[in-house]
Formats: C-alpha cells, sequence, structure tokens
C-alpha cells in the first residue's frame, strides 16, 4: 500500500477503537490495538518521554500505550492517539506538511514522509531528501534513497554517489537502485576511482544494471582493482553488458588468485556465448576449489560447446574429463552419447559413475546395453549410477540385467528394478 493509504487505514483503526470503547468496553483495546497493527507495520516502533497532543510525533509512542492492560489508560490512549495522527496530511500534494515530517522525532513519521514525497513527484523535495540521505535511521535513508530515484533529479546524484559509503549494508541496495532509475553512469564510472573500496564495489554493481557499454572499458580496468569483492563485481557486470571486448580479459582473469573473482569470470564468459572461451573454460575445470568448477561447468553448458567438450574426455587430468562429462549429460545432444558410451570403461571409477549417470539424463536407448554391462563394474559407485540410469531410461530390456544384479543386495539396483517392473 503507498503511503497515504496507510496513514488513512491507521486513522481508521484509531476510530475503531474509539468507537469499541463505547460500544464494547471489554473487546476495546484487542480489536482497536489489532487494527492498528494491520494498518501500519512502524506503529508502536517508537516511544517518546512526553508525546504532544497534536504532535505527529506522539502517535507511535500512544499507540504503544494502548497496549496498557489499565482500562483507565486505554481510553485516553485511544482520544489522543486519534489527535495525533489526525495531524498527519491527508492529501499527498500537500508537499509542505510531508517536508516539514522530514524532521520530525519519530523515525516512523520520518520514513513514511519520505516514502510520500517520492511518490508525490514534487521537485521542492529534492533538497530535503537528501538531507535525509544522512538521517539516523537506516530505514528513513533507504526510503529517502528511493524516494530520490523517483524524482529522477539530477542533483540527487551526487549525494546518492557518495551514500554509497552507508555503514549499514541494508541501506545500499536502495541506493543503488535509485542511481540506477537516475541512469548514473558517468557518476558510477567516476565512483569506480573512488579511495573507499566500498563505494568502487557497489559502483561496479550498479553499472552491471545501467545496460551503456561506455562502461565496459572502465569495468574493465576494474579487474585489475587491488580489492577482490570489486574484480568480482566488475567481472559480473562485464558479462550482463554483452560485449565482446571483455572476453578476454575475463579469460585471462580465470587464472586469477582469488576464487570468487575467477568463478564470476566464468559466470560471465558462459553469458557472453564467445567461443574463445571454451578452451580456457575447459581447462578451468582443474581447478578443485569448490567454487570455479560448477561456475565453469553451467558456462559450458551455455555455450554448447560440444566438439571441444567431447575432445576433453581424453584429457590427461581426471577432475577435467568427470566435470566435462557432467556437462555433456545437460546438453542433450545426440552426439554426445558415443563418446559418454566409451567413457564407461574410463580406468578411472569416478569418471566411469559420471558417465553412466550422464547416460542416464539423455534418454537415448543406445545406451542400455552398456549400462547394463556397467552393472558388473568392480566399482560400487559405478553399479549404482548405471543401475539409477538404467531405472531412469525406463527400457523393458533393462529388467533382465537389473534382476541379476539383485544378488549384490545394492539399493540402487533395487529401486532401479521396481520403478522398470511398474513401468
Amino acid at each position: 500500500m503507498n503511503s497515504k493509504e496507510m496513514i488513512m487505514r491507521m486513522k481508521s483503526a484509531v476510530w475503531i477503537m474509539l468507537l469499541a470503547l463505547f460500544v464494547m468496553p471489554g473487546v476495546a483495546d484487542d480489536m482497536g490495538v489489532q487494527a492498528l497493527y494491520n494498518a501500519s507495520p512502524i506503529a508502536g516502533e517508537e516511544a517518546m518521554e512526553t508525546p504532544g497532543v497534536g504532535d505527529t510525533g506522539a502517535a507511535d509512542p500512544l499507540i504503544l500505550s494502548l497496549k496498557d492492560m489499565n482500562s483507565i489508560v486505554i481510553p485516553s490512549a485511544i482520544v489522543a492517539t486519534l489527535l495525533a495522527t489526525s495531524a498527519m496530511p491527508d492529501a499527498a500534494d500537500d508537499v509542505d506538511r510531508w517536508i516539514q515530517n522530514l524532521a520530525d522525532p519519530s523515525p516512523g513519521i520520518r520514513e513514511v514522509a519520505a516514502e510520500t514525497l517520492g511518490d508525490v513527484g514534487d521537485a521542492r523535495a529534492v533538497g530535503p531528501l537528501i538531507q535525509s540521505l544522512n538521517d539516523e535511521d537506516a530505514y528513513v535513508r533507504a526510503s529517502s534513497a528511493v524516494a530520490l530515484g523517483k524524482l529522477n533529479d539530477a542533483r540527487a546524484v551526487e549525494p546518492l554517489t557518495q551514500a554509497l559509503r552507508d555503514a549499514n549494508s541494508a541501506v545500499i541496495p536502495s541506493i543503488m537502485a535509485a542511481l540506477v532509475n537516475l541512469n548514473a553512469v558517468d557518476p558510477m564510472i567516476q565512483a569506480l576511482k573512488d579511495t573507499d573500496s566500498t563505494v568502487r564495489w557497489n559502483a561496479a554493481v550498479a553499472l552491471g544494471k545501467l545496460n551503456d557499454t561506455s562502461a565496459v572499458e572502465p569495468l574493465i580496468q576494474a579487474l585489475k582493482d587491488e580489492d577482490s569483492y570489486v574484480r568480482a563485481s566488475a567481472a559480473g557486470s562485464l558479462g550482463k553488458l554483452n560485449d565482446a571486448r571483455a572476453v578476454e580479459p575475463l579469460i585471462q582473469v580465470l587464472k586469477e588468485k582469488d576464487l570468487i573473482v575467477r568463478a564470476s569470470a566464468a559466470e560471465s564468459l558462459g553469458r557472453l556465448n564467445d567461443t574463445r572461451a571454451v578452451e580456457p573454460l575447459i581447462q578451468a575445470l582443474k581447478d578443485t576449489s569448490n567454487g570455479i568448477s560448477p561456475s565453469a561447468i553451467a558456462a559450458l553448458v551455455n555455450l554448447n560447446a560440444v566438439n571441444p567438450m567431447i575432445q576433453a574426455l581424453n584429457d590427461t587430468d581426471i577432475g577435467v574429463r568427470s566435470r566435462v562429462i557432467r556437462v555433456l549429460g545437460e546438453i542433450n545432444d545426440a552426439r554426445v552419447v558415443e563418446p559418454l558410451i566409451q567413457a564407461l570403461v574410463d580406468e578411472n571409477p569416478y569418471v566411469r559413475a559420471n558417465a553412466a549417470a550422464a547416460l542416464g539424463k539423455l534418454n537415448d536407448t543406445r545406451a542400455v546395453e552398456p549400462l547394463s554391462q556397467a552393472l558388473k563394474d568392480e566399482d560400487s559407485h559405478v553399479r549404482a549410477s548405471a543401475a539409477a540410469a538404467l531405472g531412469i531410461l525406463g527400457n523393458i530390456r533393462a529388467i533382465g540385467p537389473l534382476e541379476s544384479a539383485l544378488n549384490n543386495e545394492e539399493v540402487a539396483v533395487k529401486v532401479a528394478t521396481e520403478q522398470l517392473s511398474k513401468s
């Protein structure tokens, strides 16, 4: 709901409490407080020591007093809360009043004021909202940033750029969203050179959302930043800008010492869909770090580079062969079936097990006989993968081999046999 609707619901809730007080005094407190809390999530957040009637900042503590179990307190609190909320402006076009509310003692009132001023779209609010970027309350700062983004006034760009240094990370997404709305490309490019690494990092992220290729070269330079988070963000944003100039620099980053940067580069190379990245990504499969391999695998799936990956099945590195097989199982290309069948006799059991699992995904009947033979493999992992793959393929020719393999008491074989019997 928008801020005007919120306030109207708050006032309605107070009237409900007032009516209930006279009609059904015993349930007035429960019904009214529930209605008020339903009306506004900010109600009851703040308590001031000496609230005054007619002061909008008094609404929150008075609402809190409605939970007082003392029947003498409740009627007074209801009436006082009604007067306090009545002091809020009803009309969204009461800009001056909402600007005044940006200085209200209650952060809840300040937050609603910032949100409303963003919805109103009046340029008079720009200066006060810029000041509110320094508010002591994080929610007010975030709401002010969002409002400035809606107002689309160039005066807000520099203050918002500086606000990227906000100590509360929860505020940063609102600031970035505002800068994206303002299409602040040049200031964001300049921010990549800021002395504060947090500013550089968030600027790199924002540039990826602005879809402006003038940011490509600056982001390529940011791949050399001293901060790994800046480098990773720059790599990620380059993948979103879809510019071939980024391919070679990102390939170089695959050799980076920092895991998150390498993984980000691999993911972006998959997005850019350039065949120059295929071989480097295959080699990146040798990386034993948990982060890079999934990213490289996902990138190779996106690139759909079947022939180079089939060739990689002959690589001397076990990790490369095993991970390439995982990629081939996701591509769903008939050309990979025979090479995967050959991989069922690889010298390494993990390669053979992955080959069996991949063949199960491809739904090709050519794999039935080779997988049936794999049920006799000396390695239990291979046998289990072959049985599971046969169960997935659902071919009647597999029933005999699976029944013969039941003697080894392996759970996967039993499950696969039951699956086929029901099909």
